[in-house]
């Protein structure tokens, strides 16, 4: 009886698991590695057509930036592919399109003119188009203003760090255990890339090309000349976080200018006009009023 029962349960629990190996089934090879490839990317979510989505990849390259712009600011976030992208701008398009067509129907119910309708259906389409392309530049500026920030802070660590006696692969996984914020994501792209095979001069190269920062750029120049030539890096990752120091004081210098300059537009178009419009309107009004 118990022999019987452990039987079936055997029986069942191996049926259970070939229907959920036919339900589920393992991916292939193929279908693990196609998603890290440029080539045979193919996007997970389909909102759309696929020859629609074509078209209007077509017409964003036509229209925004080329596909080399967007994958040097792509490169650039780390959180995006060209072809992510362009789903993007496709998906905000359409949203646009949607949008302009009703109230392109409700404007021609009021009798609103065909070419203005047309037009405004046009903004609605490629308004979205160049408002996703200017989003991604918004947010590469944001992050490299973010590692102009952070560049002080991890280069004093990597000096302590080599100081301490570790090598610079060590230091810079000591960075990437402890550190956070945008050069930090970059140094652990930087040290995967290494474990991967790549030499740490490469890499360093193109974590500078990534990141597209003067700052960054002067550090790892700085970096591999010393380590080409053998000289102290702890006396070298002083100097380059004393410059790092300067770099941001300057740059948020030259942010505070150009913010005096655009606090003056309220000033001068809005606060000055309402000022002197309150001066002279009580006289107006009475002169006015003498007989």
């Amino acid at each position: 009886m118990i022999g019987g029962a452990v039987v079936s349960a055997i029986f069942m629990a191996g049926i259970l698991c070939v229907a959920y190996a036919v339900r589920y089934p393992r991916p292939r090879l193929e279908q693990r590695v196609i998603p890290y490839t440029d080539e045979g990317w193919k996007p997970i979510r389909r909102t759309m057509p696929v020859r629609l989505i074509a078209h209007l990849f077509a017409l964003a390259e036509k229209v925004g930036s080329t596909s080399a712009s967007v994958k040097r600011r792509t490169d650039s976030l780390g959180t995006l592919s060209v072809r992510d992208f362009r789903i993007r701008q496709s998906e905000w398009a359409g949203l646009g399109l949607i949008v302009s067509l009703v109230l392109s129907f409700v404007a021609i119910r009021y009798g609103a003119p065909l070419f203005i309708v047309l037009i405004f259906i046009a903004l609605g389409v490629f308004g979205p188009l160049l408002g996703a392309d200017a989003y991604l530049t918004h947010q590469v500026t944001k992050r490299s203003q973010h590692m102009t920030q952070e560049l002080p802070d991890i280069v004093d660590l990597l000096a302590l760090s080599v100081g301490a006696g570790l090598s610079i692969r060590g230091a810079l996984e000591h960075i990437e255990n402890i550190g956070c914020g945008a050069l930090g994501e970059e140094i652990g792209r930087t040290l995967d890339d290494v474990r991967s095979g790549s030499s740490l001069e490469e890499s360093l190269n193109d974590m500078a090309q990534r990141c597209a920062n003067p700052a960054v750029e002067r550090f790892v120049e700085a970096l591999i000349v010393s380590l080409r030539r053998g000289t102290s890096l702890a006396e070298v990752l002083r100097t380059q976080a004393a410059d790092a120091r300067e770099s941001a004081r300057r740059e948020l210098l030259e942010e505070g200018g150009r913010k005096e300059i655009r606090m003056l537009i309220p000033v001068v178009f809005l606060i000055m006009p309402v000022t002197i419009l309150f001066t002279l309107y009580p006289s107006v009004k009475a002169i006015s009023l003498v007989p």
